[in-house]
């Protein structure tokens, strides 16, 4: 694979988004193109990255280092309908389509194939940009994001299914009846009768227009499959120093390994410095005043969750990776992106280490 993939899975709140922006910008400031895709329907790769609105298509950013790199948000509808523009070879056959009540049906309930629509936007950006280095894909928060390495084998089993097939024969081509056999065309008008209103008839129809997108989908599913299975792929799970959030880590470890998936790297993202654990025991004693020593007993308390998830954590990950809080992240302008680019780098040097033991540089 010329591309290398990673996605960063974790709860609500513990700043998945934010280091996912921080990795895209990191990555191109060593030089990297970098894509990078925010699943989330939130939205929040926005506001992560202090720009406006990121089209489905994507923008590149400006980079204080003149790295290169480019980001988009999923707009599920938007795509599917981009992607049927693209098969269609005339107006009216669009037109036609986009009048189909199986087509407005799944374009209403798009909800439910986000993740595949999502492992398809992946697949087709590695396609359009071949010299593409990275792809950082930002998923939806907790468990749903599972679906995600789940979805491109549930579709292509559904996609590649007698029915579907048996239909699509029968259908095809379905934009013009003097084409089809009086055999099948009689068998359609009979089971459609049958049906009561039209359904196989306006089924048919759909399948066969959109025959082209379907076929294009599946192919990018298909390597979708195989790029989130591939050795280089990486599934970064993120957690912040608590409790709640750390069992939300170990489901979603669990998940993806049912799946057949390994994740590698766990990241403790917030997590209080390493001088400030080891001091912590004596805090309290030490302290000059009554408020001092409070407050020294409720930082020893987060430096034992934090130990804790630690704990809880390695023995599923062959590596876990604490990242400090960055003072400039509420910043404006260059400091903000300066303390982004910090924060990534130390996950992408990680991420690197992961890969030279696997020999995947």
């Amino acid at each position: 694979m010329r591309t290398r993939l990673t996605l960063l899975l974790g709860g609500g709140g513990v700043g998945k988004t934010t280091l996912a922006a921080a990795l895209g910008l990191a990555l191109s400031s060593s030089g990297r193109r970098v894509a990078l895709l925010g699943v989330d329907p939130a939205r929040r790769l926005q506001s992560a990255l202090a720009v406006g609105e990121l089209p489905e298509l994507g923008r590149a950013l400006p980079h204080p280092s003149g790295g290169e790199l480019r980001a988009a948000v999923l707009r599920p509808e938007e795509t599917l309908r981009r992607w049927v523009a693209d098969a269609c070879p005339d107006d009216a056959t669009r037109a036609r389509l986009l009048e189909n009540a199986f087509f407005l049906a799944l374009a209403d309930r798009l909800a439910a194939a986000t993740d595949a629509i999502a492992a398809a936007r992946a697949a087709e950006w590695a396609e359009r940009e071949p010299d593409l280095d990275d792809l950082v894909v930002d998923t939806a928060p907790g468990l749903a994001a599972v679906e995600l390495l789940a979805r491109p084998e549930k579709i292509l089993a559904f996609v590649d299914g007698r029915l579907i097939r048996w239909i699509r024969r029968l259908a095809s081509p379905f934009g013009s009846h003097r084409l089809l056999g009086r055999g099948r065309q009689k068998l359609l008008d009979n089971l459609s009768a049958l049906s009561g209103a039209d359904a196989l008839r306006a089924f048919g129809e759909f399948i066969s227009l959109v025959e082209n997108s379907l076929d294009t989908m599946v192919a990018r599913l298909e390597r979708a499959r195989r790029w989130l299975r591939h050795p280089s792929t990486e599934l970064v799970i993120v957690t912040a120093p608590r409790d709640d959030s750390a069992a939300v880590a170990v489901a979603l470890a669990g998940a993806a390994r049912a799946l057949g998936h390994a994740p590698r790297l766990a990241v403790v993202n917030r997590a209080l410095p390493d001088a400030l654990l080891r001091a912590a025991p004596a805090l309290a004693d030490a302290a000059p005043t009554a408020e001092a020593a409070a407050f020294a007993r409720f930082v020893a308390g987060d430096c034992r969750a934090q130990a804790r998830v630690r704990a809880a954590l390695l023995p599923l990950f062959p590596s876990v990776r604490a990242l400090p809080e960055a003072a400039d992240l509420d910043a404006d302008g260059p400091a903000r992106l300066a303390a982004l680019s910090a924060i990534g780098a130390q996950l992408a040097a990680a991420l690197a280490d992961r890969a030279l033991a696997r020999g995947h540089v």
